[in-house]
């Protein structure tokens, strides 16, 4: 009887931290045009404030889950939101094995490097449809891309884990 108590909890969970996830994306779609090149990648600093509470398993569906959300607020193309997302989970798994990256330094270090990494990722993804001067234009915002990333990773993740309707999602230690 638990165990099916448990999944429906973890069920609505995922539901609330898709609706929190609409939000935060939302957002950062408001914050653009004021903020232009120091718009943070919010998804990023989501990502952090969750990751280290779930199972690693879980981690790479936190992050897929951001970037199809954030797709629907975005012009970038799906599936290099997809992929961003998807190896930034991998690389930050792969991190997280070697650092504490949950401490508020190290994660914001490895949030500006994945924010350059985005920023290159989604740059390359656009210049398919973009003349080449325009490509090489965007490659300019990457640092303060990433520096406002880096900003949001360093101070919203603790308020963000805080939000209501997510705590059955958090690993359990046995």
């Amino acid at each position: 009887m638990s165990g099916g108590h448990t999944s429906a909890s973890r069920a609505l969970s995922w539901v609330l931290f898709a609706i929190w996830t609409a939000w935060i994306v939302a957002f950062q779609g408001l914050l653009a045009p004021r903020a232009g090149a120091f718009t943070p990648e919010l998804g990023i600093a989501w990502y952090f404030a969750l990751a280290g509470r779930l199972r690693w398993r879980d981690t790479l569906v936190l992050a897929l889950f951001v970037g199809g959300v954030r797709s629907a607020f975005s012009s970038d193309p799906t599936l290099a939101l997809l992929v961003g997302y998807g190896s930034f989970a991998l690389l930050a798994d792969l991190a997280r094995r070697s650092f504490e990256v949950d401490g508020p330094i190290l994660r914001a270090l490895f949030a500006f490097l994945g924010a350059l990494l985005f920023s290159g990722h989604w740059t390359l993804a656009r210049a398919l449809a973009l003349p080449p001067e325009e490509g090489v234009g965007a490659f300019r915002f990457a640092g303060s891309f990433a520096l406002s990333t880096a900003c949001a990773a360093l101070f919203l993740p603790p308020l963000l884990a805080r939000l209501p309707g997510l705590g059955p999602l958090w690993r359990t230690r046995s």
